[in-house]
């Protein structure tokens, strides 16, 4: 069936889903569409915003990575204790008597920790307690990853070869034409389909 014939149909009041336009049904031209009209929206969105701001919107989600800066802060909590541990080794002293008694409130909460997850490890339903607290830690782990290998992407593969795009002047007025006819042919077989 030809396009003029589907619209005719259209313009009847019969549904055209069913029917067959250049050998697709017409639900798939109007699904085409939906998305051709996005991608012409987001064209002329993009243009709005400037390649300026989209260039730093893509440098701030490169840089939202939740392992950004880890390290650094690891570095900074521990850092005082690596010093008295490297004055420790300076100045080797033989360890007092009562040792375990001036570091012992470490060692106790560190036995006392270790029973806690035995008992838990061996009551009825307390395994299900510790695997579930160290599997919510490894799904937590894994979305971070997720989030900040999808912010990589999106800044390397979209956001920023767009900008470079829009940038130029020539392609800017041919982008945004492309953008106005994306955008009507995608309106045009939403409709159809409609």
């Amino acid at each position: 069936m030809s396009l003029w014939d589907a619209w005719r149909e259209w313009a009847a009041g019969r549904s055209t889903l069913d029917l067959e336009v250049w050998g697709l049904e017409v639900v798939w031209w109007g699904r085409l569409g939906k998305i051709l009209q996005f991608v012409g929206a987001l064209t002329v969105v993009l243009d709005i915003i400037g390649p300026e701001r989209l260039i730093g919107f893509g440098q701030s989600l490169r840089s939202a990575s939740p392992f950004a800066g880890t390290i650094a802060r690891a570095r900074r909590r521990w850092e005082p204790l690596w010093a008295w541990v490297r004055e420790r080794r300076r100045t080797p002293q033989p360890l007092p008597a009562g040792w375990w008694t001036s570091g012992g409130f470490l060692v106790r909460l560190v036995l006392v920790m270790v029973g806690v997850a035995v008992a838990l490890l061996f009551a009825s339903w307390g395994w299900l307690l510790v695997v579930a607290v160290l599997f919510g830690g490894l799904v937590f782990l894994g979305v971070a990853a997720i989030v900040s290998i999808v912010g990589q992407g999106v800044f390397v593969l979209v956001i920023r070869p767009f900008a470079r795009v829009i940038s130029v002047p020539s392609v800017d007025a041919w982008a945004k034409s492309v953008g106005v006819v994306l955008l009507l042919a995608g309106f045009h077989f939403d409709l159809l389909a409609a």
